[in-house]
This record gives C-alpha cells, structure tokens and sequence, in this order.
C-alpha cells in the first residue's frame, strides 16, 4: 500500500496564499509599535485594521509558531476574535479552517488557546 501522503502546510488557496504572502511580507515585517492604532485603551482594541486589514488566524499562527512575535501577535490576536461569530460549521466561513476548525466555538478555542501563548512567551511574560 501507498504511504498515506501528509497534510500540506502549503495555502490551498489562492485566498490564504494572499493571506500568508500578505502576513510574511507586512505583518511580520512592520514593528508593532506601527501595527497598533495611535490611540487605544487595552490590546483588545489596539490593532489598527483600519491600516493594516483584518487579522486572521493563519497568520497569527505564523507569527507565533514560525516568527516568534509574541508581542505583536496579542493586539493580532484579540482581532481575530471578532471573525469567530462568523464561523458557521463550513470551511468557507472561518477563520481557523486551515487547521480543521470550522465552529465558531472551536475558532474561539483555538484564538484564546494562541492567545494565552502568546501572553506567556512575550518579552515581559503575563500569567
């Protein structure tokens, strides 16, 4: 029998390669001093998407997992929740698809699971 082949990290889409193109080439790229809007009262509502676009999971993944961008990926992250409400069990609508997540329920796990991550690796670590 044939190996069974493994998953592919590649984007499979024409979307997430825009998504991922966009994340290696801007997000990772710009300080998050830049990133954040000029005025805002806690990281929940500190990335400027106005600027910058919406956040998304797959390249907060990218900026924890492969970057190492704690710091900047909080403020990234607390955006990608406000996507979540939009998963309706279909790959089409969520955030997290590229990691089999399609509930709305499982993108708020998998975004608080990044998140606490994320707030525990950074520079001055919160626990």
């Amino acid at each position: 029998a044939a190996p069974t082949p493994s998953p592919s990290m590649m984007p499979t889409t024409q979307e997430e390669y825009d998504q991922e193109t966009y994340c290696r080439n801007t997000i990772a790229n710009t300080s998050t001093e830049t990133l954040l809007k000029a005025n805002y009262t806690s990281m929940e509502d500190a990335f400027d998407h106005d600027t910058w676009g919406h956040a998304n999971y797959a390249c907060a993944k990218l900026l924890l997992e492969e970057y190492e961008q704690y710091d900047k990926a909080e403020p990234y992250l607390w955006c990608v929740f406000d996507h979540c409400a939009e998963c309706d069990g279909t790959a089409a609508s969520c955030q997290t698809r590229s990691v089999g997540l399609y509930t709305e329920s499982e993108c708020n796990s998998a975004t608080w699971n990044y998140l606490g991550f994320a707030t525990r690796s950074k520079s001055e670590p919160e626990y």
